[in-house]
């Protein structure tokens, strides 16, 4: 009875992560990206840190450099075996578009119309949803439009913060930083 519940669960999982690879966005593939690297980083020494971060630098932009070659090689692969990904033709359909930035340019420049119009107290929690149907997709200038600038360097203070945990700080114990970076993760980057 044990073994096929283990089993049960493996193929519930591979259905989860399935799905995953199929259908997510690359705002999810850049938060586990970043969730990942932050719990590699998470208990090395600082020298080893930076070592890993720079490498990883480099590799990010021999990636931006080299962005539409490994998209199309990635998806080549894919297709020849009979999987789609949407990440990836949805990426390469936007930059042969010259829209990679999938109409985000718009959204920041109305987030930054309104901070004009109330850099100080902000323009009221919830205004940006009300008056364009969207988020700025960004989370320091939401909270800058909505809030002002007292939001915004609170905001500030707590992403500064929590980059001073994940790479400076050695007595925070190792699970609060775990938990720390999950809600990063999920929060900052999307």
């Amino acid at each position: 009875m044990q073994r096929s519940l283990v089993g049960s669960e493996m193929c519930i999982r591979d259905r989860y992560i399935s799905f995953l690879l199929l259908h997510a966005s690359r705002g999810i593939f850049i938060a586990i990206a970043i969730c990942l690297y932050l719990c590699l980083i998470a208990k090395r020494k600082v020298k080893v840190k930076i070592i890993i971060t720079v490498v990883i630098l480099i590799i990010g932009v021999i990636g931006i450099v080299f962005f539409k070659p490994i998209l199309t090689v990635a998806n080549d692969i894919f297709i020849n075996m009979n999987i789609h990904i949407e990440a990836i033709s949805k990426n390469l359909k936007l930059y042969e578009e010259g829209k990679l930035g999938n109409g985000r340019e718009k959204v920041y420049a109305w987030a930054s119309e309104g901070i004009k119009e109330h850099p100080w107290i902000g323009n009221g929690i919830g205004e940006y949803a009300d008056r364009y149907g969207t988020y700025p997709h960004n989370l320091l200038l939401q909270a800058w439009y909505e809030g002002g600038i007292i939001f915004f360097a609170l905001m500030l203070y707590f992403l500064g913060y929590s980059v001073y945990v994940f790479i400076f700080d050695k007595k925070t114990d190792d699970n609060k930083k775990y938990i720390l970076i999950l809600f990063f993760s999920i929060s900052i980057i999307r």
